[in-house]
This record gives C-alpha cells, sequence and structure tokens, in this order.
C-alpha cells in the first residue's frame, strides 16, 4: 500500500474550493480526478483504494499487487528477496 500525497505548486488552489464543506472540482481538478482513476489501466497491477482531490493536493492509495510482482522478481516482503533484509526496507501496516 502507497499513500500517495501530491501538491501543487506554491500550494496554490487550481483544483477548485471547499464550498459548505464540500469539494467543487475546477476543470483542472477534474482532469486530475480522471487521471487519477486512469492509473490502474495504464499499469495492470495498480489497485486504487481511497482518494480526495483537495483545493491544491491529492491524497490517494495505491494498492500494488504482489503476485504480479513475485512474478516478475521484484522485491517484496512475502517473496524472500535479498533485498528484504536491507535496513531500508521499511514495512508499514494500517492501524485501526
Amino acid at each position: 500500500w502507497y499513500f500517495v500525497t501530491i501538491c501543487t505548486n506554491n500550494r496554490e488552489c487550481w483544483f477548485g474550493d471547499v464550498v459548505k464543506e464540500k469539494m467543487q472540482l475546477s476543470p483542472l481538478g477534474r482532469i486530475v480526478n480522471d487521471y487519477w482513476l486512469q492509473i490502474p489501466k495504464q499499469f495492470d497491477n495498480a489497485v486504487l483504494d481511497g482518494f480526495i482531490v483537495m483545493p491544491n493536493h491529492i491524497h490517494g492509495i495505491i494498492v500494488i499487487n504482489n503476485d504480479l510482482c513475485e512474478r516478475m522478481s521484484l522485491p517484496t516482503i512475502s517473496n524472500n528477496s535479498p533485498f528484504n533484509n536491507s535496513p531500508f526496507n521499511v514495512e508499514t501496516r494500517l492501524i485501526a
């Protein structure tokens, strides 16, 4: 699971405005929304979870299908790759 945040340049509110506690997307915000939804069509191993477009940034969760990673011999926590012993390998978990 990857938690992604992307901010606009200088945190300018390009993606829309919050009106009466609801996000109203600008034309650029709708483009961002549409492109986010296209990610799984471009990357077969990507699954989208929750996401939100805010006035000057977006947050989203992308899940990478580990089965595909294992078939491609990419390092994952579950495939016993030598990279898993690296001090830079950090496993994160959702805390409920």
